[in-house]
């Protein structure tokens, strides 16, 4: 960073040792000073600048790479030279690099997971009671016939003349065990199994 730019810290007008609560007060009364709101609306470059420092030094991660790169370049290097180099293996007399082994361990209990999550939410979905009316007939649908032998949705806890066990569209035929009814929303007909007691 140049010398001539003021560091996020002196932004804030706090020392570089400051704690996580002095950082958040410093900002805080910065912004009512500084905000657009406290002068009027007008933009303002300060709160800017105070909003970059705020973003980086409130978050630890940032900070401390803040922090490391306000270093002199020397003591970088020192930790940079700590680092382990990457794994290699040694074929023909070639150094080769070792790439990092996949964790299907990882992946496959993710999976198991999620799979009884999907299973225990389908559970849950099932035992909810009874799907809304929506004028959409699905199987298992409760429906009442309306004239001219058309199919209309009601709730099934509600008086009802027939449930769908199935629709087929126009050009095909519904099982000879089935009444067929026109579909309400013109997509088919609906296979329909008369109610008990209707």
């Amino acid at each position: 960073m140049p010398p001539s730019s003021p560091s996020h810290y002196d932004t804030l007008g706090v020392p570089e040792n400051a704690s996580d609560t002095q950082i958040r007060n410093a900002y805080r009364a910065l912004a009512r000073r500084y905000h657009p709101d406290a002068r009027g609306g007008a933009p303002s470059p300060e709160m800017t600048e105070i909003n970059a420092a705020w973003s980086v030094l409130s978050n630890p991660r940032r900070r401390s790479t803040y922090d490391a790169s306000r270093r002199p370049a020397s003591s970088s290097a020192v930790v940079t030279g700590a680092a382990d180099p990457a794994p290699t293996v040694t074929v023909h007399g070639r150094d080769l690099l070792v790439p990092p082994r996949f964790p299907w361990r990882l992946v496959l209990g993710l999976s198991a997971a999620g799979s009884v999550g999907v299973l225990l939410l389908s559970l849950f979905a099932q035992s909810s009671g009874p799907p809304p009316v929506d004028n959409l007939l699905t199987p298992g649908s409760c429906i009442v016939v309306q004239t001219g032998e058309v199919a209309r949705e009601v709730s099934c806890a509600s008086t009802h003349d027939a449930v769908v066990r199935q629709l087929v569209p126009f050009d095909a035929r519904c099982p000879s065990d089935t009444r067929t009814l026109r579909d309400g929303q013109g997509m088919g007909w609906a296979c329909v199994d008369d109610a008990v007691g209707a």
